[in-house]
């Protein structure tokens, strides 16, 4: 019995964990396609569209992985609208590479996550030794052979030259190179979907989304009890503070290995002179000599020790600004069911001390009950 109740436990971990995965993708996909959803109902963008209906042709053709595709593709087209390319445009490289990874993982029998994160790496981001793995030589010399050969049949692309190209400029061409030495990948996938090879691959995607299809009916009965069961715990939590501030009790945190301020002060100032030290000696002893004056030191920063001058451009610092992550709007419906149990077992949330007290005249009685709680 023991050990069926352990299956099924599993069962319903994996089936949560996979719906988890496509909701996360699916959230993903759609902020970087400007997809909202309004009243429960998805909004698409002009370009969502058209990645949507390509997602859902992928799903039903080649019976692929949601979680996988919808991953792929916001990844290449976050790369791509990250140099400022036309959404639009981006759109084809994102949907052609979502297509083309599935096309080398097929015929070169490699996993589907390590091709479309070389693809990502190696195309969109400049790092040509990631692609190098999956036989794409994207080096700059390959860059520039190509678009001399489009010159010869195009005069638009006369007098082009890699080496005065922007990021975004490489990356498009780098996409061109990358489809032009991938023809014997391209349509592999399809031809050979019915091998055994595949229809093993597709079977497992199918699993998957079996898991992600119960998963989701699974959440939805456990997003109305999860609020609760943290709620009950964080009350727990609160309930030990106020009974140790009761007792007069102080309950350790992540400040009791902490160093006084001004000894941790002096620890690195002696170790900054320390390594400073280490540094002049080194210097001495390999330069002996006067005539070089190449490493300054900065004598006084204003913590009374001397270090390396960075030379940060201070525009750039000035620059430097923060972003508005909803930290201060957010509120879990945990936390308010927590403060409602909190204030009918007589706690309050002391903000100086930042822990849990009990109100003062709180009867024994709910004191007790609170104690039972916090078991």
């Amino acid at each position: 019995a023991l050990g069926i109740y352990g299956l099924y436990t599993k069962t319903i971990a994996e089936a949560l964990k996979h719906s988890i995965d496509y909701a996360e993708s699916l959230n993903y996909f759609n902020v970087v396609f400007g997809n909202v959803e309004k009243n429960g109902v998805t909004a698409f963008s002009r370009v969502g569209k058209v990645a949507n209906a390509f997602q859902n042709k992928m799903a039903e053709n080649f019976a692929a992985s949601p979680t996988a595709t919808l991953t792929y593709q916001a990844e290449f087209q976050n790369l791509a609208l990250s140099q400022n390319i036309p959404a639009q445009y981006a759109n084809i490289l994102s949907e052609n590479l979502t297509k083309l990874t599935y096309d080398i993982a097929s015929l070169q029998n490699k996993e589907l996550d390590d091709v479309a994160a070389k693809l990502a790496a190696g195309v969109m981001s400049g790092q040509t030794k990631s692609t190098r793995d999956i036989g794409i030589d994207l080096t700059e010399n390959s860059l520039q052979a190509f678009i001399d050969r489009l010159a010869l049949t195009d005069e638009r692309f006369q007098n082009l030259y890699v080496s005065t190209m922007s990021f975004a400029e490489k990356q498009l061409v780098r996409y061109m190179v990358a489809l032009e030495q991938t023809k014997r990948e391209q349509g592999d996938f399809a031809n050979s979907i019915e091998s055994p090879a595949n229809q093993l691959k597709i079977l497992g995607t199918n699993i998957e989304k079996l898991q992600v299809a119960w998963g989701s009916l699974f959440q939805g009965i456990y997003a109305k009890i999860l609020p609760w069961a943290n709620a009950i715990i964080m009350v727990a939590t609160a309930v030990a503070e106020a009974i140790a501030s009761l007792l007069g009790i102080k309950l350790s945190d992540y400040n009791s290995g902490i160093t006084k301020s001004t000894q941790a002060w002096e620890n690195e100032d002696k170790a900054a002179n320390g390594v400073l030290g280490t540094i002049k000696k080194i210097k001495r002893e390999t330069l002996s000599f006067d005539q070089i004056h190449n490493i300054n030191e900065d004598k006084n920063n204003g913590n009374g020790s001397s270090s390396p001058n960075v030379g940060i451009n201070k525009n750039l610092l000035d620059a430097l600004k923060g972003y508005d992550n909803g930290l201060d709007s957010v509120r879990m419906k945990a936390n308010e069911i927590r403060d409602k149990i909190a204030s009918w077992l007589g706690l309050v949330y002391d903000t100086t001390e930042q822990t849990w007290k009990f109100k003062k005249g709180i009867t024994p009685i709910k004191i007790i009950l609170a104690a039972i709680v916090g078991l």
